[in-house]
């Protein structure tokens, strides 16, 4: 999975994508609104 497909991921469902770089270690993580991710539950 791509950082774009990540950064899509996140605005479809109002969140907050984060991509860091750091000692050689590339790291990305999302933090998604709640209540939209119950609408994707449901």
């Amino acid at each position: 999975m791509g950082t774009v497909a990540v950064r899509l991921i996140a605005e479809r469902y109002h969140g907050e994508p984060r991509f860091e770089w750091k000692d050689g270690v590339f790291c990305a993580s999302v933090m998604l609104n709640p209540q939209s991710a119950f609408i994707l539950c449901t």
